[in-house]
């Protein structure tokens, strides 16, 4: 029977991309990839803002901030700052060693907050029940205020050489001490219930799917890898996963090719083909009604591109 530890150990963070940001009095950053993101504040104080939802939280030195969900939100030394996009920010050096974490500063001026930041991807982690029963925002202490030099060695480790695996390896570790402290602090553990004793089979097919997507799968035959009829599967993995199978697929399709578009140089029918689509432009109506956007022009956008949202 799977358990916790399992559905902890299956979630992963892929793609990891990390920089230390310096947000000055009047800067603000924009994060709208709708990726999952990490923050750990290194110094000063500022707000963390979610727009969507009409939340504000304030943000100090040693604090650990979570958005699994990939939420649209913004973080500014101050209300009247206004936040911008990585684009337009000043990056400190124009070309860092390339395994070297960059540093981008945000406004003119001296920073008031200093962060560790990093999107990633969670892929068919985000179909896990321990992931999908997360908030929007966890938040949590990592250092205390007798810790800050333990902070400036983490930070002088990132920027110095090694610095892209240790923020690969800083993310995934954080990521499952966050996600257990939740199990741990909150009720989620009891929440999972019945979800926990019908997770390996709806496990073992997003896994599948997540490994050949570029198959022309049918809800028959995943019912047949999976053992059940197509209507007992179907309706015990929309119950695990919040989705029909179908769909599930389809999102998968599209989060690999977002994927692809970000970290490859490969052409749109390439593409295609790697994730089980015929035709690009199959592929780009289904991208542009998943996500509003065309594949290319997502492709020309950076990792906290939009226009800043006041």
């Amino acid at each position: 029977m799977l358990t916790i530890s399992d559905m902890l150990g299956a979630i992963v963070a892929q793609d990891v991309l990390g920089a230390v940001l310096e947000i000055t009095p009047l800067g603000g950053a924009l994060f709208v990839s709708r990726q999952p993101t990490l923050h750990l504040v290194l110094e000063g104080a500022g707000l963390l803002e979610i727009p969507s939802l009409n939340e504000t939280a304030t943000i100090a030195e040693g604090d650990l901030l979570l958005l699994p969900h990939g939420t649209l939100h913004r973080i500014r030394a101050g209300r009247r700052a206004r936040a911008q996009t990585a684009k337009s920010a000043r990056p400190r050096d124009q070309t860092p060693p390339r395994d070297h974490l960059p540093v981008i500063r945000f406004g003119a001026g001296e920073p008031a907050l200093r962060l560790v930041s990093a999107i990633f991807d969670l892929r068919h982690a985000r179909a896990n029940a321990l992931v999908r029963l997360l908030p929007n925002i966890l938040r949590g202490p990592l250092l205390s205020t007798a810790m800050v030099p333990a902070g400036e060695r983490l930070e002088l480790a990132l920027r110095g050489p090694g610095g892209a695996v240790l923020i690969d390896r800083l993310v995934n570790f954080l990521l499952s001490d966050m996600i257990a402290r939740h199990m741990v602090q909150s009720d989620a553990a009891s929440r999972l219930g019945a979800n926990i004793a019908g997770a390996a089979p709806a496990e073992r097919i997003i896994a599948l799917i997540n490994a050949e997507l570029d198959r022309n799968w049918t809800l028959s035959q995943l019912a047949q890898r999976a053992g059940m009829s197509r209507t007992i599967f179907a309706a015990r993995f929309a119950d695990y996963v919040g989705e029909p199978p179908m769909k599930y697929l389809t999102h998968a399709r599209m989060l690999r090719t977002a994927e692809m578009l970000r970290s490859t140089n490969l052409g749109i029918g390439a593409i295609a083909a790697a994730v089980g689509y015929r035709s690009a432009a199959a592929l780009s109506r289904a991208f542009q009604k998943n996500f509003g956007i065309a594949p290319g022009r997502y492709r020309r956008q950076s990792w906290v591109e939009g226009n800043a949202a006041e």
